[in-house]
């Protein structure tokens, strides 16, 4: 049977200061997958939503990334092979914000561009 594991999370906050009020709402939902068959195989995926949301200045900003590999390797041989494909959905980047007392900061953060590769494993 596969092996499934999801969650949501859901954040409020609320900063305030001398003259601003800002109101930040973030959502996020995951799903990984894990499922081994025909005795040789494991096939791995991972799903992961980010959504953030400031109310104060309807300001909105989705993120989502996808993972998945297929790795194969009999039972008694040191030999294995995988296929891997990370950013599937070729995000280009993720923009986040943040606040404290001091500082409300908005960053932008570059990701990899989608990469498949073939790996072959060798156990000692």
């Amino acid at each position: 049977m596969p092996n499934i594991e999801i969650g949501y999370k859901k954040d409020f906050n609320v900063y305030r200061s001398s003259n601003v009020i800002s109101n930040f709402e973030n959502d996020g939902f995951f799903a990984i997958l894990q499922y081994d068959f025909l005795r040789d195989f494991i096939f791995k995926a991972d799903y992961a939503f980010d959504s953030y949301n400031n109310k104060s200045n309807n300001t909105k900003n989705n993120f989502d990334s996808a993972n998945a590999s297929l790795f194969y390797q009999l039972e008694d041989s040191p030999w294995g092979f995988e296929i891997n494909a990370t950013n599937l959905f070729d995000m280009r980047f993720k923009q986040q914000n943040s606040f404290n007392s001091f500082l409300i900061s908005d960053s932008k953060t570059f990701i990899m561009p989608r990469i498949i590769m073939f790996k072959v494993v060798y156990k000692l």
